[in-house]
């Protein structure tokens, strides 16, 4: 750490639950970048593929837009630029995936 008033770590890991009644937006503000990672997991409902997969990642995205964030990363999975080429189990996780980096860009 710096002695300057303004420097920072160059990490910084902060974590946002479904609780937390200020919402994303504050967690974007003073930082560089967003890495998402959230994901559902592979034992879980299509329900919850679209409250994190989806929904989750569009929620971030659309808070980290009032910031001066310069990059955002979302890790998404292969063959999500065609979900339909996917067998019927892991469509709805692609799916999911497709929409999100879609609102990305």
């Amino acid at each position: 750490a710096g002695t300057e008033a303004n420097c920072r770590e160059p990490f910084c890991h902060r974590r946002y639950s479904r609780s937390d009644k200020s919402g994303l937006g504050p967690l974007c503000q003073g930082i560089d970048i967003v890495i998402f990672t959230a994901g559902s997991g592979s034992k879980t409902g299509k329900d919850q593929t679209l409250t994190v997969d989806l929904w989750g990642a569009i929620q971030c995205i659309r808070a980290s837009e009032d910031s001066e964030l310069q990059h955002f990363v979302i890790l998404s999975a292969l063959k999500a630029t065609n979900p339909n080429r996917a067998n019927d189990a892991l469509k709805p996780d692609l799916i999911a995936k497709h929409a999100a980096d879609k609102t990305l860009k």
